[in-house]
């Protein structure tokens, strides 16, 4: 429900059928609810986490937050970072949870070129989904200068990219 919720308004707000005000209501509401699912403890069945996060200057999470959910309904452990976390975090991070894989959303093109170098030395299943993805012509120059261990997510709904995301934790060599 939720997902098609926040599509709707993201949709809507494109067609200039809703404000900017309304859209941000719609959205904070929609993470709320999210988030609070993401907090319940759910018995693990998958085995390392999952983290989910947007790097610095990316603040679109509500597509994270969606496959958050769908992931958590496949049994994975979701720690879910937000939006803006820095590359030393994120570094931090992986080194210190040895997360199974990490999901990042992007906006902006360059941002993610920007990455690309770090996150492949990171030696961890990457998988870059967000609004990015609808920027055909910079996914495709993207994917051709990425490394082995950087995925795609080209799904169009959260339980699709959460099947992706557990393909590519079943598949991808685990962090040591």
């Amino acid at each position: 429900v939720f997902e098609k919720i926040f599509f709707r308004v993201k949709e809507d707000r494109a067609a200039g059928k809703i404000s900017m005000g309304q859209d941000r209501f719609a959205s904070a509401f929609i993470r709320v609810k999210l988030s609070s699912f993401l907090a319940i403890d759910f018995p693990s069945e998958q085995g390392q986490p999952v983290l989910l996060a947007a790097i610095e200057e990316e603040r679109q999470e509500g597509a994270l937050l969606i496959m958050g959910t769908h992931l958590k309904f496949r049994g994975f452990p979701v720690l879910y970072f937000g939006a803006g976390l820095s590359m030393e975090g994120l570094q931090n991070l992986v080194s210190e949870l040895k997360p199974s894989a990490v999901c990042l959303a992007y906006v902006e093109p360059s941002h993610l070129r920007r990455d690309l170098e770090t996150l492949g030395r990171m030696k961890i299943a990457f998988c870059i989904g967000g609004l990015i993805i609808f920027n055909h012509e910079a996914m495709n120059e993207l994917q051709q200068e990425a490394p082995d261990n950087i995925h795609f997510c080209r799904r169009a709904s959260g339980s699709e990219a959460a099947e992706y995301i557990e393909m590519i934790c079943q598949c991808h060599p685990k962090l040591k």
